[in-house]
């Protein structure tokens, strides 16, 4: 009798497995959150189904090299050239949409240290779908503009040929599949490679579950407390002569709330002085 329950039981979590048709969409996710003179393209994918879809990138395995390490310009034009590394992730950054509920649940990674999930739902775009249009491989796309979403205003170009209204990070609410995506600083761009059907990689295909949640105001919040610690730590081992002198690195992130809204520069980042300026004047 138990032999039969287990037999049932392996049989229907491999018949699970079977059913689940995915597709996968291959991107280019190239992030310069930093303002160097080139950013990182990530090797990035979107799998999805009917009801749901997994956007993952900085993975490991995507990647095929655990991080990388090399010389870059600073387009500041403060620095002649910086060192820039990369250390990729074993998991990867995910973001699950439920396309009937609307909620995304995502893996983030404070620091690049503590893995958190983080929940958001009912996310507001404010698109707008114009008639431009060009073709991105064999689709037909159109624009659709978003302004000061998080901070950032984005083009994104859909296809109607494909009718799922989701795409990568987290953009989604289109009526159809986004294939590329630029902000107007060109310090987001993210562009399509290839998409095929029946996706193997059914193993990735799950929703973020750590064991500390954030929404998403939790999120930011968290994000810049950690970076001025990391700062205060910092100016502390100067003035106590563990680390030589040297302004702070700015804080940068692809999206920010209001607050770090209004200390952002030009460059999209906010410098630590700006944010003691900022301080006073309360």
């Amino acid at each position: 009798m138990k032999l039969t329950f287990y037999f049932i039981l392996f049989y229907s979590f491999c018949f699970s497995q079977e059913t689940i048709d995915l597709t996968e969409v291959s991107y280019t996710f190239d992030v310069n959150l930093n303002s160097y003179t080139e950013g990182i393209p990530y090797k990035s994918r979107l799998y999805y189904n009917d009801s749901t879809s997994l956007f993952i990138y900085n993975r490991i395995n995507f990647e095929g090299a655990e991080g990388f390490f090399k010389k870059v310009g600073d387009r500041t034009g403060r620095f002649n050239g910086v060192r820039f590394y990369r250390n990729y992730d074993e998991e990867g950054y995910k973001f699950y949409l439920n396309f009937n509920t609307k909620e995304l649940t995502s893996r983030e990674v404070l620091m690049e240290k503590y893995e958190v999930t983080v929940k958001e739902k009912d996310i507001d775009f404010n698109w707008v779908i114009t008639e431009e249009s060009k073709k991105i491989g064999d689709y037909v796309c159109y624009k659709a503009t978003t302004q000061n979403f998080r901070g950032r205003n984005y083009e994104a170009w859909f296809t109607y040929d494909i009718p799922v209204p989701t795409g990568p990070w987290k953009f989604h609410g289109l009526p159809g599949l986004i294939l590329e995506v630029h902000d107007d600083k060109d310090l987001i761009n993210i562009t399509f490679n290839s998409i095929k059907q029946n996706s193997k990689s059914k193993a990735y295909y799950a929703k973020p579950n750590s064991k500390d949640v954030y929404n998403l105001e939790e999120y930011l919040k968290e994000s810049f407390r950690l970076y001025l610690s990391y700062v205060n730590n910092k100016k502390a081992m100067i003035a106590t002569g563990q680390m030589r002198s040297g302004d702070p690195s700015a804080y940068v992130n692809i999206e920010y709330n209001d607050e770090q809204i209004k200390l952002l520069d030009k460059y999209h980042q906010i410098e630590y002085n700006t944010y003691e300026e900022s301080l006073k004047k309360e």
